[in-house]
């Protein structure tokens, strides 16, 4: 105990002077402007460095509490039609691109869209000829949470709007048939035969609408799914005109496995027909022509017509004809550059 007392009393004749040479040192004009910039820096820094941090702690919970009770505030229509000066389907733009970042911001984030409708209705409401407008609304609600029926009426609802103001359009038909079809949660089977009739009904308007490029056999097997054959017979019959080559094969497979091989085989005979002897007329319109004719000698005294089927062209004879017609144009223009010299 003694000994380091006697340490500590020796030590304070250094510390004094440790400490007046420190002054001394530190307290020429040059050094002592120095040493108080020094000083002032490192206040303010950590300050300054202070203040950032609590000013990020505040907005951290401002944000927290802003995500939480989110609002979104859209004048009504008619005050956007008046600020709108004339340009309405401008302003319906602006507004779509805003609803447009306020879908981004919850789709990587809660996947919760309070205020879409709010944003779709003042877009509706400023320019409701958009087709745009309604096929978006129609896909980006079904990215909530999860899809309920709930969910299903909302999206519907807006393909239903598109088709008060696009009748023709058949993307909407095909869309609410899919929810229904799909997305809808049943309670029981007669709800559930309920909801895929009205899917079918939907379809079925939709694939007579110009520009529908789904399957038709789709459609078809769907008929077929809810025990009727003669649905989808008569679905196909009256589609099959709609279809490409490759959909048109398939109807044909199912008719045969309808045990219609009869009209399969009439179909097929319509198509090759169609494209020896009538490529300029719609296809549709063969089965009411039929094949080419020419005029022949009566077969009976009895019939007042001479028409009989005319037969295939072998296609030696097509090479040759083509051949002298081109010989033929080929000694026209000869002789019209013969004249002109």
């Amino acid at each position: 105990m003694k000994t380091h007392l006697l340490d500590t009393l020796l030590l304070l004749p250094r510390l004094r002077r440790w400490t007046r040479d420190y002054v001394s040192f530190w307290g020429a004009r040059g050094r002592r402007v120095f040493f108080v910039a020094l000083l002032g820096l490192l206040l303010t820094s950590g300050t300054l460095v202070q203040r950032w941090h609590v000013e990020r702690t505040i907005a951290s919970a401002r944000k927290s509490l802003v995500g939480a009770a989110e609002i979104a505030y859209v004048p009504p229509v008619d005050v956007l039609r008046l600020f709108s000066l004339g340009h309405q389907s401008f302003l319906a733009d602006l507004l779509f691109v805003r609803a447009s970042q306020y879908f981004i911001d919850h789709l990587i984030s809660d996947r919760r869209l309070p205020w879409l409708d709010t944003y779709l209705s003042a877009i509706i409401g400023l320019d409701a000829h958009n087709r745009t407008v309604y096929r978006w609304a129609a896909q980006v609600v079904k990215f909530s949470q999860y899809i309920d029926n709930a969910t299903v009426a909302r999206s519907n609802r807006y393909a239903r709007l598109g088709i008060s103001f696009f009748p023709n359009d058949g993307w909407y038909y095909q869309e609410i048939a899919f929810n229904l079809q799909y997305h809808a949660e049943f309670t029981d089977l007669e709800d559930k035969h309920r909801r895929q009739q009205l899917a079918i009904a939907y379809l079925d308007v939709g694939f007579m609408k110009p520009g529908f490029d789904a399957d038709p056999n789709y459609l078809v097997e769907l008929y077929s799914r809810e025990g009727s054959s003669d649905g989808a017979v008569a679905l196909a019959l009256r589609t099959y005109y709609l279809a490409n080559e490759e959909e048109r094969f398939q109807l044909r497979r199912r008719l045969e496995s309808f045990d219609r091989g009869a009209l399969a085989t009439t179909l097929r005979h319509n198509d090759v027909v169609h494209k020896r002897d009538l490529p300029y007329l719609k296809p549709e319109l063969v089965a009411h022509i039929g094949p080419k004719v020419v005029p022949r000698v009566p077969l009976e005294p009895w019939r007042a017509d001479a028409w009989v089927p005319e037969p295939v062209t072998p296609v030696a004879v097509m090479e040759a004809l083509e051949g002298a017609a081109r010989a033929a144009q080929e000694a026209d223009k000869a002789t019209n550059k013969a004249g002109e010299r």
